[in-house]
């Protein structure tokens, strides 16, 4: 395959990896749990059993280097499971599009030093 077609397929592929980014709207970083909780009462329920607890939710994720966590209301559990996984998917294809434009950038420096190379042929000094 030619550098120019080559070139231009990884275009085409770059930019539907683009178009595709683009149509995210709602994401948040992190990581969505669901856990059980012992209270730490003396009369609960939780305290008597060996195992379980209280069920909670939360979302971890690191800003700054420093590791955070948030509790998650149950009505909305559902919705910070979906944007959680939609940036997972969104930072997925940052990287498909990275390794494509590093792939792109290496067929445009073939094709800069085939042009060089004809070009010096047209004259016998270079």
């Amino acid at each position: 395959m030619s550098t120019i077609k080559k070139i231009n397929k990884l275009e085409l592929a770059r930019s539907l990896l683009l178009k595709n980014l683009l149509e995210f709207e709602e994401m948040i970083p992190g990581s969505y749990q669901s856990l059980l909780h012992k209270c730490g009462k003396q009369n609960c329920w939780c305290n008597q059993q060996d195992e379980g607890g209280h069920p909670f939710r939360r979302i971890t994720w690191t800003a700054k280097g420093i590791s955070k966590a948030k509790t998650i209301p149950k009505a909305d559990a559902d919705w910070i499971k979906k944007v959680t996984d939609t940036y997972r998917v969104f930072r997925k294809l940052r990287k498909k599009l990275k390794n494509s434009e590093t792939l792109l950038k290496l067929a445009l420096d073939e094709h800069e030093k085939d042009r060089i190379k004809q070009t010096r042929k047209l004259r016998n000094y270079l």
